[in-house]
């Protein structure tokens, strides 16, 4: 990518970008006919000075705000599988470095589940890194061992909760009995107990 076409990207994002003010008075839509080449030819991650912007617009507007907040910047070259796969740790860790740099406070990768490629992550980051929690993923001592700030569960709970759904569903309409959901629920005591 060329420098022009960082330059495009970036006069794109400036001009079309949402503030609060804008969001309220008007509905958005992004007009493909209008965007630079780039956008249109790169479409597996967005450019790392257009990803550093957006870091640092937030960690302006949340100072003006007086609100702290916690960034915690994503790249997908694992989850999405982009590239080649020998190339993609090298990616992360420079889209990782470059978001640090820029103010982010942690660098969340997820859709890597190996001990290896997380420990050389951690270390070649060489900051706070976010794993998300999935089959196969190292558990959470392990991940603390190698180094891990944080673990995501992303939907997983949630994905869960519906497989039980599911399940409650399939057997009211089978059976129309109800274990499904008594067998192992929790007691009112022990929600009422969660709940205060």
């Amino acid at each position: 990518m060329s420098n022009r076409d960082v330059g495009d990207i970036l006069g794109y994002h400036e001009a079309t970008k949402h503030s609060v003010e804008s969001v309220y008075r008007k509905s958005h839509h992004l007009d493909w006919e209008i965007m630079p080449r780039p956008f249109k030819v790169y479409t597996d991650l967005e450019p790392i000075p257009l990803q550093t912007d957006k870091i640092t617009t937030i960690i302006k507007a949340s100072a003006n705000a007086g609100i702290r907040v916690v960034i915690n910047a994503r790249t997908d070259v694992f989850l999405k599988a982009i590239g080649a796969p020998e190339a993609r740790l090298g990616v992360a860790i420079e889209r990782g470095k470059a978001f640090l740099a820029a103010g982010a406070d942690c660098v969340f990768v997820p859709g890597v589940r190996d001990r290896e490629t997380i420990g050389e992550l951690v270390r070649g980051i060489g900051g706070p890194v976010n794993i998300l929690a999935t089959a196969g993923a190292p558990s959470i001592p392990d991940l603390q061992a190698l180094g891990v700030a944080r673990v995501s569960l992303g939907s997983g709970p949630m994905r869960a909760t519906l497989a039980l759904v599911r399940k409650v569903a399939h057997e009211l309409k089978g059976t129309g009995t109800y274990g499904a959901f008594t067998d192992d629920a929790m007691s009112f005591n022990e929600v009422n107990e969660l709940m205060k």
